[in-house]
């Protein structure tokens, strides 16, 4: 019986591509310096909080809550099904392209220009560019289409 071979950390852009066409992902070493991850988090953890006290966090994860489940009978959305209250222990952060350079610049990061300009062409179309900030007491999601 073969075993695969899945990827490694590496810094080399060729083997990035490789790596993603065979088996899906790549992990790219060192694609941000530690001071730049630091920047990250505390945007990262400064919007969460903003977004809770101005009362539009989205929060999901608790016992109650399936995937999915975003709209009510007649078909509208459920702003309160995903709230703290419904049971959300984790929190997700929607479009951050809106919400500092920080965010951007990621998307402006060389590495991963390249990565997906040679997967996808020069010309590719950004559909999501969210974080999510898993917290303890979450529970497993079902399997969909993002995995």
């Amino acid at each position: 019986m073969k075993t695969e071979t899945l990827p490694t950390p590496t810094t080399n852009l060729r083997q990035c591509v490789a790596d993603l066409e065979s088996s899906g992902y790549c992990y790219l070493a060192e694609a941000l310096t530690t001071a730049e991850v630091m920047q990250l988090q505390q945007r990262l953890s400064d919007q969460a909080q903003a977004e809770e006290q101005h009362g539009v966090a989205y929060k999901d994860g608790g016992a109650g809550q399936n995937w999915g489940d975003f709209r009510d009978e007649q078909g509208e959305l459920r702003p309160d099904a995903f709230d703290t209250v419904a049971g959300g222990n984790n929190q997700r952060l929607w479009m951050l392209v809106n919400k500092g350079e920080l965010f951007v610049n990621l998307l402006r990061h060389a590495g991963i220009r390249n990565i997906a300009g040679d997967m996808l062409g020069d010309e590719y179309i950004l559909s999501s560019h969210i974080a999510n900030i898993a917290r303890p007491g979450g529970i497993a999601m079902r399997l969909h289409t993002d995995q």
